[in-house]
């Protein structure tokens, strides 16, 4: 399947790319886009291909492997009735980016679990993604970052959760 246009992983790529600008040394899986054309021309145009991994759906049984390897969750999506993997990712620990729609919104206490980004400001939403990217302990709430995760999107694309991070742990 393909992701939903409201998940808006054309903002993350788009993030993702200038937080690399800075010399960030991250690896960005997107599990779930894999047979998108749309979002291989993008990673392709903007010379992302040797550090943006496009993968097909994961098992149930591989998605808590992808969520323990990861260090940021990150949520572009425009609407999220309840988010669920936003859930599931703060149980791991790890700290949220993510645009502040719907059930979101109770879900992330911005600057505790997370940040919570006005939706589709992806200027707002690349400095907190930079943020989290540099910073080895966080605040209160947020885990340290060992800089070793990946990027995950949920397998059935009801919604869209990134993680940042090496992809060593993932091989």
């Amino acid at each position: 399947g393909r992701p939903a246009n409201s998940k808006r992983i054309d903002l993350l790529v788009d993030a993702f790319a200038q937080v690399l600008i800075n010399g960030a040394d991250l690896r960005l899986l997107l599990v779930g886009c894999g047979d998108s054309p749309q979002i291989h021309q993008q990673v392709d145009h903007l010379g992302l291909s040797d550090v943006v991994l496009l993968s097909s759906q994961l098992s149930d049984a591989e998605m808590p492997i992808a969520i323990a390897s990861c260090d940021i969750l990150c949520s572009t999506s425009e609407y999220e009735g309840f988010g669920l993997t936003i859930i599931e990712g703060m149980a791991s620990g790890l700290p949220v980016v993510a645009m502040a729609v719907g059930g979101v919104r109770d879900l992330v206490s911005n600057d505790e679990t997370g940040f919570l980004v006005p939706s589709g400001n992806t200027t707002i939403f690349t400095d907190r993604l930079r943020k989290l990217a540099r910073i080895d302990l966080l605040q209160p709430g947020l885990r340290g970052i060992d800089r070793k995760g990946a990027v995950f999107l949920d397998s059935d694309l009801t919604s869209l959760t990134v993680r940042i991070g090496h992809l060593d742990r993932l091989k």
